[in-house]
């Protein structure tokens, strides 16, 4: 059975620890570096800047949970690290 990473309460975790400690460079440095990997493997697919949105279900799924909540308390962190080029959606299979 495949688990989808946003159904656990990892992303919960996660960002509550960044929220408690944020203040730590280290913290925001590693959740910059998770987004870029998951980014370059086609998991975290920001949306296309055009209409034709060609990302499979679980990206968008994925993509906005994860704005949404580092948008609470990092503001504008993912449109400064995800480069709102084209990635091709089928990457991650």
């Amino acid at each position: 059975m495949e688990t989808n990473w946003c159904d656990h309460q990892y992303l919960y975790i996660l960002f509550g620890l960044i929220r408690r400690y944020f203040k730590y460079e280290a913290v925001p440095e590693s959740l910059k570096n998770v987004i870029l990997v998951m980014n370059a493997t086609g998991i975290l697919v920001p949306p296309p800047a055009e209409n034709d949105d060609a990302r499979q279900d679980r990206q968008r799924t994925l993509w906005s949970a994860t704005y949404e909540r580092i948008e609470q308390f990092l503001p504008g962190f993912l449109d400064d690290i995800v480069p709102h080029q084209s990635v091709d959606p089928t990457l991650a299979t």
